[in-house]
């Protein structure tokens, strides 16, 4: 009966070694874990995983789903003990912008650009240029290109949250973050885009901190 139960705790030890190492090596390249479970709400900052053996912590800028390189911290290891786990990237982006914020904001979107089916406003922001150009966001994507290289660069933030009742999706971008030399933008930014169903297609472009407010999507 003994020899029985080393034998389970042997094989036991040997499995979660095999799945440590490979969820480490997941880890280390950026990738989610194969074999562990996470045990937070979608919504909370520091972000627990738990495996046979291991956990994983993760201090999220905005979101779970962001890419590991854009975390605060990421700390790995035993249960019992996790070290802070060096994440480097060498991501460059072929653009970056920088925004700067109204002092005192009177959180009243303001409209920035009219199209046929859709408006889009700046929300508590003086500026949104890019970065070595200093090109106004909405002159770097021309008029005839707008509402697809807008959507595009929408695509590339973090997908943070869905309210199908209301009709909107928001996205986020951290700025400039710990694992990285430089940001996409200088602040972060958050992009609201609606989407009820009565055909509002607006977009709200704002400070990192932007949340829905219940003038977006109904405003006129």
């Amino acid at each position: 009966m003994k020899k029985i139960l080393l034998l389970i705790i042997g094989v036991i030890i040997l499995i979660s070694l095999v799945f440590g190492i490979i969820d480490y090596r997941k880890i280390t390249h950026g990738e989610q874990p194969l074999f562990m479970v996470r045990i937070t709400e979608d919504t909370d900052n520091l972000q627990k995983y738990i495996g046979l053996g291991y956990t994983l912590k993760r201090d999220v800028s905005v979101s779970f789903r962001e890419p590991f390189y854009l975390d605060n911290e990421i700390r790995v290891g035993p249960w019992f003990l996790t070290m802070e786990l060096p994440f480097y990237s060498m991501i460059t982006y072929n653009q970056t912008f920088d925004t700067s914020e109204i002092n005192n904001c009177n959180n009243e979107p303001e409209l920035y650009y009219k199209e046929e089916n859709r408006n889009i406003y700046i929300y508590c922001l003086n500026s949104f240029t890019t970065r070595h150009s200093k090109k106004d966001f909405k002159d770097y994507i021309t008029n005839n290109e707008f509402n697809t290289q807008l959507d595009d660069f929408i695509e590339g933030l973090i997908f943070v949250e869905e309210n199908e009742n209301i009709g909107y999706k928001i996205y986020r971008e951290p700025g400039k973050a710990k694992y990285i030399s430089d940001g996409y933008t200088n602040n972060g930014l958050t992009i609201i885009k609606c989407s009820t169903k009565e055909g509002n297609q607006d977009i709200y472009i704002g400070p990192k901190w932007m949340e829905y407010n219940e003038v977006f999507c109904n405003y006129n």
